[in-house]
């Protein structure tokens, strides 16, 4: 086989892979079962931190995207929706959280917020005695203006985090909303600084936004990151950096979709099955697309549902959270921004899904309805590696949603074992393994097609590569 020829039949087979196929979604009307107390200037966006040993103690977090003097903020609240503490700052927009971030020794969970004002992003400490924020940025700030190649990158406007599972490093997503920031959404790794607080630096720049970017996600777990670009759709993207290639996906292009696409949240279940959510001010709803995708292809998201506010809503910011139960949200909850009256609506989980959606209770699923025709995802999935054709070294891509041992090995054109990347028990989520073209006592294979077989307790996959040196 060609070059040209396998390149096309590779095009051919992601072309297809890629098609939408339509569906007519279900739409799902809900009341809050509370609300928080007011904010003074615009609620923004919204964020869940679960507290690690009493879920009624977690906090809602949520910014006051005011522009002046005091009338701005990061407000905490109560389950209850009652303010436990308010950070006076000027103008914050997104605002999101992750766990168990290694700081000077000790391991504390963290708040990240863009501050639009200040061309800069502020980390908190949250802390769970006293259930508060304390700001831990470095004494110099984190000004994004600063990095090297970054100075028209200002006006930081959405933020998304991402824990590397391997080993736990901590990123932060950041977009621009200054007309000179369309280049793509920037990466900052953070990290200790020496003095018990958080620097960050720059790692790379993702995306060539065509429109201003207000959503941004990371399913950290999976390994995604999804960009929602408000005039376009949403661009899918490996989170970590040494996987940078081409968007894996681009959805939400129209489905019923009016005006911005603006908050991404996520309800994930511990099997890797869930929901992503895209809140759609325009059409005062919220888009449901299935997490771990559609037909066995987990870059395909189609419409699903539609989540609108039995008493009418308009509200960009938007959170999720399934691993937690309370006697108000049991299965988790959403909170969603109140834009005309300046505050967040919080939506038991179990209310919005009903009969229909996923249901995870403490992160695992008690309940999952599926269209019809459709099947139970895959519980192994098995990506094509990337590059392809490559010259030195590929990437292999496999999903688990259960613990497994997992064998992973390359053939050649004649069946015969060239190498094994991998034979090892492996943990839930995505992983990965590269070859770089040599066989098992070190020495150069010889350009041509092969093929890679992953194997695990009865499962067996095999997928052609190309090698040409």
């Amino acid at each position: 086989m060609t070059r040209s020829s396998f390149v096309m039949i590779l095009m051919c087979f992601v072309a297809d892979a890629c098609q939408l196929l339509g569906q007519e979604s279900q739409a799902i009307f809900v009341q809050p079962r509370v609300s928080t107390d007011t904010v003074r200037t615009m609620a923004d966006d919204a964020a869940i931190w679960v507290h690690p040993t009493d879920a009624s103690k977690s906090l809602l977090l949520g910014t006051d995207a005011g522009f002046y003097g005091d009338s701005s903020g990061i407000h905490v609240w109560n389950l209850d929706g009652s303010r436990q503490q308010r950070i006076v700052l000027n103008n914050p927009k997104h605002i999101d959280v992750r766990y168990a971030m290694q700081l000077a020794g000790t391991t504390i969970d963290i708040a990240v917020a863009a501050m639009r004002d200040h061309n800069e992003i502020r980390v908190f400490k949250i802390d769970p005695d006293s259930r508060t924020l304390i700001n831990i940025t470095t004494s110099s700030g984190i000004n994004l203006t600063s990095f090297d190649g970054a100075e028209p990158f200002k006006q930081p406007f959405g933020l998304g985090l991402y824990k590397r599972p391997p080993d736990g490093a901590i990123f932060a997503f950041v977009s621009g909303r200054s007309p000179d920031s369309k280049a793509g959404v920037m990466q900052i790794r953070l990290d200790d600084d020496g003095n018990g607080r958080v620097k960050g630096s720059q790692v790379r720049m993702v995306g060539a936004n065509r429109s201003f970017v207000d959503g941004i996600l990371v399913d950290d777990v999976l390994g995604f990151l999804y960009i929602a670009e408000e005039d376009s759709g949403i661009y899918k993207h490996y989170a970590d950096p040494e996987m940078s290639s081409p968007p894996l996906a681009f959805f939400a292009r129209d489905d019923g979709i009016t005006g911005n696409r603006s908050g991404l949240a996520l309800y994930a279940c511990s099997d890797s099955t869930g929901y992503l959510l895209l809140s759609n001010p325009g059409s005062e709803s919220i888009k449901v697309y299935r997490r771990e995708g559609d037909g066995g292809d987990p870059h395909r998201h189609e419409l699903f549902a539609v989540i609108q506010n039995a008493n009418g809503h308009y509200g960009a910011g938007l959170e999720a959270a399934s691993n937690f139960d309370s006697a108000t949200f049991p299965n988790g909850l959403l909170m969603w921004q109140n834009k005309s009256e300046k505050k967040f609506d919080l939506f038991a989980w179990k209310d919005i899904a009903v009969d229909s959606l996923t249901i995870c209770a403490r992160g695992h699923p008690t309940a999952v309805e599926l269209g019809a025709g459709d099947s139970y995802p895959k519980s192994i999935i098995l990506e094509q590696n990337y590059p392809n054709p490559f010259n030195p070294e590929t990437m292999i891509r496999f999903m688990l949603r259960t613990r497994k041992r997992v064998t992973v090995q390359v053939y050649d054109l004649a069946g015969k074992k060239t190498r094994v990347l991998l034979n090892a028990l492996v943990e839930p989520g995505y992983h990965r393994v590269s070859w770089n073209g040599e066989d098992e006592a070190g020495r150069s294979a010889a350009s041509g097609i092969y093929f890679y077989q992953l194997l695990s307790d009865g499962f067996s996959e095999t997928r052609p590569m190309v090698l040409l040196r």
